[in-house]
């Protein structure tokens, strides 16, 4: 709804035109899609190799105490769920760019 209302706008205007595939755009949003994907590669790594400690483990355990389960809430599943669905979304606007083309 919300890109719905912003395509009326001098700002969606600007978008379309950033976009655009026959060079003439000032984004290069397949760019922009290969740096988001490098990011998720290095970020997924990141919290594969760590563990919950010190306030990271506080925060967890008081998250955990707020939703109702005394043994805490895995921030590292929070992150993880987090970066997968930015990466189902790269992968989604990658489709429909391929759609387009």
């Amino acid at each position: 709804a919300r890109l719905v209302a912003l395509a009326r706008t001098e700002a969606g205007a600007w978008l379309r035109q950033a976009l655009r595939r026959d060079g003439k755009g000032s984004l290069d949003l397949e760019a922009k899609l290969s740096n988001i994907s490098k990011q998720i590669d290095a970020e997924l790594s990141i919290l594969s190799h760590g563990e919950e400690r010190g306030e990271s483990k506080e925060l967890s355990e008081a998250m955990g105490a707020a939703l109702g389960r005394p043994d805490g809430l895995s921030l590292a599943a929070v992150k993880r769920d987090r970066i997968t669905m930015v990466a189902h979304l790269v992968s989604r606007v990658r489709e429909v760019l391929a759609e387009n083309s």
